[in-house]
Protein backbone atom coordinates (compact mmCIF):
# COMPACT_ATOMS: atom_id res chain seq x y z
CA UNK A 1 0.00 0.00 0.00
CA UNK A 2 1.12 3.51 -1.08
CA UNK A 3 2.14 5.82 1.63
CA UNK A 4 0.47 9.36 1.77
CA UNK A 5 2.79 10.47 4.57
CA UNK A 6 6.40 10.36 6.21
CA UNK A 7 6.76 10.76 9.46
CA UNK A 8 10.58 11.41 11.59
CA UNK A 9 11.62 9.60 13.87
CA UNK A 10 15.14 10.33 16.52
CA UNK A 11 16.35 10.99 19.69
CA UNK A 12 15.33 14.62 20.75
CA UNK A 13 18.28 16.82 19.29
CA UNK A 14 19.13 14.65 16.48
CA UNK A 15 17.95 16.95 13.51
CA UNK A 16 14.85 16.15 12.85
CA UNK A 17 13.54 20.64 12.45
CA UNK A 18 16.41 20.68 10.50
CA UNK A 19 15.80 18.27 8.18
CA UNK A 20 12.05 20.10 7.82
CA UNK A 21 13.84 22.73 7.03
CA UNK A 22 16.05 21.55 4.47
CA UNK A 23 13.77 19.22 2.19
CA UNK A 24 11.40 20.11 -0.12
CA UNK A 25 8.40 18.58 1.66
CA UNK A 26 4.38 19.93 3.30
CA UNK A 27 5.03 20.22 6.84
CA UNK A 28 2.72 18.68 9.54
CA UNK A 29 4.17 20.23 12.77
CA UNK A 30 2.70 18.58 16.10
CA UNK A 31 1.11 19.34 19.26
CA UNK A 32 0.31 22.70 18.41
CA UNK A 33 -2.70 22.56 20.45
CA UNK A 34 -3.47 23.40 24.24
CA UNK A 35 -2.83 21.04 26.82
CA UNK A 36 -6.36 20.70 27.50
CA UNK A 37 -7.27 19.68 24.01
CA UNK A 38 -4.51 17.21 24.00
CA UNK A 39 -5.76 15.59 27.19
CA UNK A 40 -9.14 15.68 25.67
CA UNK A 41 -7.95 13.67 22.35
CA UNK A 42 -6.09 11.45 24.37
CA UNK A 43 -8.80 10.28 26.25
CA UNK A 44 -11.35 10.08 23.30
CA UNK A 45 -8.59 7.69 21.70
CA UNK A 46 -7.79 5.81 25.36
CA UNK A 47 -11.82 4.68 24.79
CA UNK A 48 -11.96 3.83 20.76
CA UNK A 49 -8.40 2.04 21.27
CA UNK A 50 -9.12 0.07 23.85
CA UNK A 51 -7.09 -2.96 22.96
CA UNK A 52 -3.86 -0.29 23.20
CA UNK A 53 -5.13 0.66 26.20
CA UNK A 54 -5.05 -2.55 28.42
CA UNK A 55 -1.63 -3.29 26.61
CA UNK A 56 -0.29 0.65 27.72
CA UNK A 57 -1.61 0.28 31.41
CA UNK A 58 0.65 -3.30 31.76
CA UNK A 59 3.88 -1.12 30.87
CA UNK A 60 3.40 0.78 34.28
CA UNK A 61 4.76 -2.40 36.03
CA UNK A 62 7.88 -1.71 34.18
CA UNK A 63 8.48 1.77 35.58
CA UNK A 64 9.83 3.22 38.51
CA UNK A 65 7.73 4.23 40.75
CA UNK A 66 9.06 7.62 40.73
CA UNK A 67 8.51 8.06 37.04
CA UNK A 68 4.58 6.78 37.12
CA UNK A 69 4.30 10.59 36.36
CA UNK A 70 6.21 10.96 33.32
CA UNK A 71 5.31 7.95 31.96
CA UNK A 72 1.57 8.91 32.21
CA UNK A 73 2.56 12.22 30.75
CA UNK A 74 4.39 10.01 27.64
CA UNK A 75 1.37 8.07 27.14
CA UNK A 76 -1.34 11.23 26.89
CA UNK A 77 0.97 12.76 24.29
CA UNK A 78 1.07 9.10 22.39
CA UNK A 79 -2.80 8.56 22.45
CA UNK A 80 -3.38 12.84 21.63
CA UNK A 81 -0.93 12.19 18.73
CA UNK A 82 -2.86 9.14 17.60
CA UNK A 83 -6.01 11.51 16.69
CA UNK A 84 -3.37 13.89 15.30
CA UNK A 85 -2.40 11.43 12.26
CA UNK A 86 -6.18 10.92 12.01
CA UNK A 87 -7.03 14.19 11.34
CA UNK A 88 -3.75 15.49 9.45
CA UNK A 89 -3.87 16.43 5.89
CA UNK A 90 -2.02 12.87 3.78
CA UNK A 91 -1.11 14.72 0.86
CA UNK A 92 2.86 14.30 0.14
CA UNK A 93 2.95 15.20 3.65
CA UNK A 94 5.91 15.21 6.31
CA UNK A 95 5.22 15.01 9.81
CA UNK A 96 7.70 16.38 12.05
CA UNK A 97 7.00 13.33 14.79
CA UNK A 98 4.59 10.44 14.24
CA UNK A 99 2.80 7.45 16.19
CA UNK A 100 6.17 6.27 16.48
CA UNK A 101 8.10 8.65 18.72
CA UNK A 102 5.34 9.32 20.32
CA UNK A 103 5.52 5.21 21.32
CA UNK A 104 9.14 6.34 21.93
CA UNK A 105 7.82 8.65 24.06
CA UNK A 106 7.01 6.66 26.57
CA UNK A 107 8.93 3.11 26.27
CA UNK A 108 12.20 4.99 26.96
CA UNK A 109 10.94 4.90 30.77
CA UNK A 110 10.46 1.42 30.29
CA UNK A 111 12.73 -1.20 32.56
CA UNK A 112 14.25 -3.62 29.78
CA UNK A 113 13.14 -6.87 29.99
CA UNK A 114 11.80 -9.35 27.75
CA UNK A 115 7.90 -8.90 28.87
CA UNK A 116 8.67 -4.66 28.53
CA UNK A 117 9.81 -5.66 24.53
CA UNK A 118 6.68 -8.12 24.23
CA UNK A 119 4.25 -5.23 25.51
CA UNK A 120 6.54 -2.30 23.08
CA UNK A 121 6.05 -5.06 20.12
CA UNK A 122 1.88 -5.83 21.30
CA UNK A 123 1.39 -2.07 21.06
CA UNK A 124 3.35 -1.72 17.88
CA UNK A 125 1.25 -4.53 16.16
CA UNK A 126 -2.04 -2.79 17.49
CA UNK A 127 -1.39 0.81 16.07
CA UNK A 128 -4.03 0.97 12.95
CA UNK A 129 -1.80 0.63 10.23
CA UNK A 130 -3.39 4.43 8.64
CA UNK A 131 -1.92 6.30 11.53
CA UNK A 132 1.90 4.83 10.66
CA UNK A 133 3.63 6.98 7.66
CA UNK A 134 7.02 5.69 6.10
CA UNK A 135 9.80 6.60 8.77
CA UNK A 136 12.45 8.62 7.80
CA UNK A 137 14.94 7.68 11.01
CA UNK A 138 17.24 11.15 11.73
CA UNK A 139 20.24 10.41 14.03
CA UNK A 140 23.56 12.49 15.37
CA UNK A 141 26.93 12.07 16.97
CA UNK A 142 25.61 11.26 20.53
CA UNK A 143 28.00 14.03 22.10
CA UNK A 144 26.67 16.51 19.49
CA UNK A 145 22.83 15.00 20.75
CA UNK A 146 24.16 15.09 24.36
CA UNK A 147 25.39 19.17 24.06
CA UNK A 148 22.10 20.13 22.06
CA UNK A 149 19.93 18.70 24.61
CA UNK A 150 22.20 20.60 27.25
CA UNK A 151 21.70 23.66 25.37
CA UNK A 152 17.64 23.05 24.38
CA UNK A 153 15.35 25.91 25.53
CA UNK A 154 12.66 24.13 25.82
CA UNK A 155 13.61 20.75 27.92
CA UNK A 156 12.28 17.60 27.39
CA UNK A 157 11.45 14.63 29.92
CA UNK A 158 14.31 12.95 28.17
CA UNK A 159 16.62 16.14 28.07
CA UNK A 160 16.23 16.29 31.93
CA UNK A 161 16.62 12.91 32.59
CA UNK A 162 20.32 12.72 30.52
CA UNK A 163 21.20 16.15 32.15
CA UNK A 164 23.79 14.07 34.27
CA UNK A 165 25.89 12.65 31.05
CA UNK A 166 25.81 10.28 28.42
CA UNK A 167 26.53 7.35 31.30
CA UNK A 168 23.09 8.22 32.45
CA UNK A 169 20.93 5.35 32.00
CA UNK A 170 18.45 6.43 31.09
CA UNK A 171 19.81 8.03 27.74
CA UNK A 172 21.01 3.98 27.51
CA UNK A 173 17.36 3.37 27.90
CA UNK A 174 17.02 6.01 25.23
CA UNK A 175 18.56 4.63 22.38
CA UNK A 176 17.90 1.05 23.33
CA UNK A 177 13.72 1.56 22.71
CA UNK A 178 14.88 4.13 20.14
CA UNK A 179 16.65 0.70 18.17
CA UNK A 180 14.19 -1.46 19.05
CA UNK A 181 10.87 0.71 17.58
CA UNK A 182 13.60 1.46 14.50
CA UNK A 183 13.80 -2.74 14.26
CA UNK A 184 10.19 -3.11 14.31
CA UNK A 185 9.54 -0.61 11.43
CA UNK A 186 12.13 -2.26 9.82
CA UNK A 187 10.60 -5.72 10.31
CA UNK A 188 6.82 -4.24 9.16
CA UNK A 189 6.65 -4.82 4.98
CA UNK A 190 4.08 -2.22 4.90
CA UNK A 191 6.53 0.63 5.63
CA UNK A 192 9.61 2.16 3.89
CA UNK A 193 12.38 3.37 6.28
CA UNK A 194 15.21 5.74 5.23
CA UNK A 195 18.12 7.07 7.20
CA UNK A 196 19.41 10.57 7.62
CA UNK A 197 22.29 11.48 9.30
CA UNK A 198 22.12 14.80 11.16
CA UNK A 199 24.59 17.60 10.76
CA UNK A 200 26.79 19.42 13.62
Amino acid sequence: MARQFRELLGLPCSGKTHYLDNHECTPYFVDRISKAKRIYNAMLNFIKLYKISIITLKTFRHVKLKLWLLHLIGITRFYSRLYEMEKMSRSNTLAEEGVLQALWGFCFLLNINSKSRQLTQDIYINIPDRLKGDVCYVSVNKFILFNRNKERAKKTRFSNLISDGLDSDYYYRGRYWMKFILILTRKDSSLKVSFYQGVK
